[in-house]
């Protein structure tokens, strides 16, 4: 187990490449985008159900939403390979 408890560390560009269709890119990054501008406006308790399922402490609400935004933009934002 990680120091974040059950969540494991977000990847990052050393990580094997996996291939997605360009409308299954648009559609993962319009749900990343949702869900971090919903959790925006959460209540208190989506924080502190997300600090238990965590179960430790370094990855908060915020963290979450920084992660979903950067998620999303590199799905829109990197060109398809030819």
């Amino acid at each position: 187990m990680s120091d974040l408890g059950w969540v494991r560390e977000m990847s990052d560009d050393s990580t094997a490449t996996v291939e997605l269709a360009q409308i299954d890119a648009v559609e993962l990054a319009e749900l990343c985008s949702f869900i971090e501008v919903w959790l925006t406006g959460a209540d208190p308790a989506v924080a502190a159900s997300l600090d238990r399922y965590v179960g430790a402490p370094g990855y908060s609400l915020f963290k979450l939403r920084n992660d979903l935004a950067r998620w999303a933009e590199l799905l829109m934002t990197r060109s398809p390979k030819p």
